[in-house]
């Protein structure tokens, strides 16, 4: 190992054991990561009932959610496609032209 890689590494803590982070007061040790990850995944499994409940309410509102926004959708596409549908009744001619111009620009695109 070079003398340059042999400072940085002393620098980052590289004698130290992997897992051994300094804080404070103590040195934290694999183990207490492993003793931690314990808890955290029994904590889990304790409140599965919990989340299942939490689980359900969320479902719930999100349906409710889901649904005014299908609402909402339905009537905005209702409105827009009854506005296109009488423009095109009232100026037939522009709703050609729009067509066939949307038409041209379209072709242009895919030929490149």
């Amino acid at each position: 190992m070079s003398d340059i890689a042999k400072e940085s590494a002393q620098a980052a803590g590289a004698d130290e054991k992997p897992y051994a982070f300094k804080n404070s007061d103590s040195t934290t040790t694999h183990s207490d990561f492993a003793h931690a990850s314990q808890s955290w995944d029994a904590s889990e499994t304790s409140s599965n009932n919990a989340s299942a409940e939490d689980s359900e309410a969320s479902a719930k509102r999100v349906r409710e959610v889901l649904g005014d926004a299908q609402e909402v959708l339905q009537r905005n596409y209702r409105a827009a496609s009854d506005s296109a549908d009488d423009f095109v009744h009232e100026n037939p001619w522009k709703a050609i032209t729009l067509a066939a111009v949307g038409g041209i620009i379209v072709g242009m695109l895919i030929s490149r």
